[in-house]
């Protein structure tokens, strides 16, 4: 679920053939209208983008002890993010 934010108007330009898909999503009902559609794309490209910076420094660890850290700060990464994963 979406947090109730503060919201900016913008414009973007995108491809014809992706703008269609966009549209058929949402003439489908699986997403209200396309700012949902891109707002909920763009949370999940963020996300994954943070899930594979972690994933990375995680793979560095090789003490206890930065294990032990990271799982604290993934617990704070939660607290951010909540559960479901939006910011």
């Amino acid at each position: 679920m979406i947090k109730q934010t503060k919201h900016a108007k913008i414009s973007a330009t995108l491809p014809l053939s992706l703008l269609v898909k966009v549209d058929n999503l949402v003439k489908k009902s699986e997403y209200p209208n396309r700012s949902a559609l891109i707002e909920i794309a763009l949370i999940q490209m963020l996300r994954a983008q943070m899930d594979a910076k972690i994933e990375a420094e995680a793979a560095k660890l090789n003490t206890q002890a930065e294990i032990a850290e990271a799982e604290e700060g993934m617990q704070d990464y939660s607290d951010i993010v909540g559960q479901g994963g939006t910011f």
